[in-house]
């Protein structure tokens, strides 16, 4: 008896994995949630083999899928949408998926009068303070007080030349600096929109403090975060889980070593 029981839970477990190894043949159309048009171009991405599509003109679209697979449909102007196959009995299956228009959220810009030299002098100096307190992260011993007259004579209109330096040769150093804050603050917004917890826990199925851990060893290049697409943003992101897997794998080896 006890041997016709093993046979049967073997039995039993041998379909319970071959149905979920079995494939489905994965056929669908993505349309809008506002317009119910079509939406062509939309990242089909199984996150299990990183294997993908795209939507057609008609919005439609085919991939062959396991029961235990999950698809994520993504598109820059929509918000993303996921697919599992769980309780899918048949060997195909049709979905309509509806997708709702993604609606970005700017920063307020303050336009300020053309030419305050004021204004912008003072955001200049006030970031070259900041950047000095970061990089000085420990206590130093204060330079002795110089006591002696500055050497420079300030700018006057007796000195022509030193009064034109003074007016226009800091003028183009102080405005690339304002660039490079404007560049790293846009940086920042987009980085903070598209690498979010929740997606990244999506992605990698990561909690808490190993979230937190994982997302600051992710590193994504200026050009990079504002041209990829979501597909091969999502791509990244996997590679930088996997080479994090092989990292963790380590060090339990090196642990129980010793």
């Amino acid at each position: 008896m006890k041997k016709v029981f093993s046979v049967l839970a073997f039995l039993l477990m041998f379909s319970l994995a071959y149905g979920q190894m079995e494939t489905i043949e994965l056929s669908g159309q993505v349309l809008s949630r506002e317009t119910f048009k079509p939406l062509t171009l939309v990242n089909v991405i199984n996150l299990r083999d990183r294997t993908g599509t795209v939507t057609n003109k008609e919005g439609k679209f085919s991939l062959r899928v396991r029961r235990t697979d999950t698809i994520i449909l993504s598109s820059v102007d929509h918000v993303k949408d996921t697919l599992t196959f769980g309780h899918v009995t048949s060997k195909q299956h049709f979905v309509q998926a509806l997708l709702s228009p993604k609606v970005y959220v700017l920063r307020e810009v303050e336009v300020g009068e053309l030419g305050n030299y004021d204004k912008l002098k003072n955001k200049i100096l006030e970031w070259e303070r900041n950047k000095k307190r970061t990089a000085r992260a420990f206590v130093e011993e204060p330079e002795p007080v110089r006591t002696e007259a500055p050497e420079k004579i300030a700018a006057t209109w007796a000195s022509p030349f030193d009064l034109l330096y003074e007016t226009f040769g800091k003028r183009p150093k102080q405005l690339r600096k304002l660039a490079e804050l404007e560049r790293q603050d846009a940086y920042e917004a987009a980085l903070e929109y598209r690498f979010t917890p929740r997606v990244v826990n999506a992605l990698t199925g990561l909690e808490g403090d190993d979230l937190i851990r994982f997302m600051r060893k992710c590193r994504f290049s200026f050009e990079f975060v504002f041209t990829a697409s979501d597909y091969e943003f999502y791509m990244a992101i996997l590679d930088y889980y996997r080479a994090y897997e092989r990292d963790q794998a380590r060090k339990e080896l090196d642990y129980v070593d010793y």
